[in-house]
């Protein structure tokens, strides 16, 4: 797939393209655009939410309904496994999604949403 980068404007392809479509989707606001209200995830509420293994599992539960919500368009993406990384800045939360494309896991690593 080719798609143009959402700060740069550059050509980007692949894996890369892939990275931003997710950061687009997981940082958008559920609810909050004008012709598609389907359209977001709730990680913009639970981004100041306290780091507990409850709100973890929360924010791994949405991304997992992000990704699998038909409006955000990854019917291709098959998700096996979230990994929350460690928060080093405050109002911004890091993933690792490892995914299944064509029988191959593969991990996009740095997926930076931030409020």
């Amino acid at each position: 797939m080719i798609g143009m980068d959402r700060n740069t404007g550059k050509v980007i392809s692949d894996e890369v393209y892939l990275k931003d479509r997710i950061q687009s989707c997981l940082s958008m606001r559920l609810g909050t655009h004008p012709m598609r209200r389907e359209k977001g995830s709730r990680i913009p509420d639970l981004i100041d939410a306290p780091t507990n293994s409850a709100n973890l599992f929360e924010m791994k539960v949405a991304v997992v309904d992000a990704l699998n919500n038909s409006a955000n368009g990854f019917s291709d993406l098959n998700v096996t496994k979230i990994i929350i990384n460690p928060v080093t800045n405050p109002g911004t939360v890091t993933f690792d999604i490892v995914h299944k494309q064509n029988g191959v896991a593969e991990t996009l690593s740095g997926i930076e949403v931030s409020r």
